[in-house]
């Protein structure tokens, strides 16, 4: 396995620097005999081109990359040694290597059009829909929102592998009985943190613990008051510590978010807002930036379904398609999370002996467990596809005409 990874917030997850040759951070090296092999530089190649948005990302130059990047591949080494290519976000970098005449694995989990200039658009899904047709290839999407919207978009069906985050190897432990970790937006006028602190501490607010080690010498003085922390507060936390809280609460700013995937697996109590409620939190993100909202040329959508193009202030489209298009998130669908609406119902469910912690984190890993089953079928089943296509029981990708 050979990894190169672009952007620095990624590298810094798995730790680029550390892993590849002191004048790079392409990625990871690969071991054996490929172990003395420079990277082929898709990162160096790569970052200069990105510039990111707000919501979004913006690639300049992109056939200039894509032709540098075939060219510097093409004499590399390595690529008489590839197998397969796997690739995932933006999904338009899989073009980098469509003409190499190898499988293709891509997981997509942001907007079939990040990255892709409006003057590009239309070759695009084009080349989307050749690669995801190709019988060698396998597509498929961590979330169910983001396939039924390549759907609406496309007409392709692609089929869904929910992430499961095993990387994090961390399982609930709250030894942080009294301490809530609290998930949110980069909100500019609210803080939920703030906020519920506010509720819980009231007129001792500002003696409230400002750090976890303050919260756990006031618990180890006997203190029980409930103390909430923003996740952006503890500064990129192992996720050993994220475990470690009693419950997170959740506000969801997007229609899927890794670091969901990553508690849930870790059976870790999620509360999260009443599912009526989901449609003024879930559009804020990258799939509510216009930039993404276009179908394929000569594809009009999906009869009699509304277009799950909801804008971060579409206050219209929050009350005619955001109920419908957020019961398509795993937000809405998995189960055993726990569900408030307002702070009274949230404070009244951490209250000592009103929820049974353990029960609620065994009945998600034994979803995690069911759902790892399914899963590692799938994936099995699409490896073994990509090198005897037409072999197995793999859910390929297909062209629909029915309602969503």
């Amino acid at each position: 396995i050979v990894l190169e990874i672009v952007d620095d917030q990624h590298c810094d997850l798995v730790g680029c620097a550390k892993m590849s040759d002191e004048t790079t951070s392409e990625g990871r090296k690969p071991a054996g005999r490929l172990a003395h092999l420079p990277p082929v530089g898709l990162r160096e190649l790569a970052l200069p081109r990105f510039r990111p948005r707000w919501t979004g990302l913006d690639i300049e130059g992109f056939s200039e990359l894509v032709e540098e990047f075939r060219q510097r591949f093409a004499a590399h080494p390595l690529h008489r040694e590839v197998d397969l290519f796997v690739c995932s976000s933006p999904t338009v970098l899989c073009t980098l290597v469509a003409d190499f005449d190898r499988p293709i694995i891509a997981y997509m989990g942001e907007p079939l059009l990040l990255g892709v200039a409006p003057n590009e658009r239309d070759e695009w899904f084009v080349r989307f829909e050749a690669m995801a047709r190709d019988e060698r290839n396998f597509f498929a999407c961590y979330n169910p929102f983001l396939s039924d919207m390549i759907m609406y978009q496309t007409g392709l069906a692609v089929p869904v592998i929910r992430m499961h985050g095993l990387y994090t190897n961390a399982v609930y432990t709250p030894t942080r009985s009294h301490q809530v970790l609290v998930v949110k937006g980069p909100n500019i006028c609210v803080d939920p943190a703030c906020l519920l602190n506010r509720f819980s501490w009231d007129e001792d607010y500002f003696h409230r613990p400002h750090s976890t080690a303050e919260a756990d010498d006031a618990a180890a003085r006997g203190l029980r008051r409930f103390t909430f922390f923003g996740l952006d507060e503890l500064g990129g936390a192992p996720y050993p510590k994220l475990a470690s809280f009693r419950a997170t609460v959740m506000y969801p700013y997007d229609v899927a978010l890794a670091i969901f995937y990553e508690l849930y697996s870790m059976g870790m109590p999620i509360f999260l807002p009443k599912t009526a409620l989901l449609p003024f939190y879930i559009f804020r993100g990258l799939h509510s930036d216009h930039h993404y909202h276009f179908l394929k040329p000569g594809f009009g959508g999906l009869n009699g379904t509304l277009p799950p193009f909801v804008p971060s202030f579409g206050i219209e489209q929050w009350w005619s398609a955001g109920p419908s298009w957020s019961a398509h998130t795993d937000f809405s669908r998995f189960p055993h999370l726990l569900r408030f609406e307002t702070v009274a119902e949230l404070l009244a469910a951490l209250a000592p002996g009103a929820t049974d912690w353990a029960a609620v984190s065994a009945a998600m890993q034994r979803f995690n467990q069911e759902t790892l089953v399914l899963s590692s079928a799938q994936w099995a089943a699409a490896v073994a596809g990509t090198f005897a296509p037409g072999v197995g029981a793999r859910t390929k990708t297909r062209l629909e005409s029915s309602s969503l």
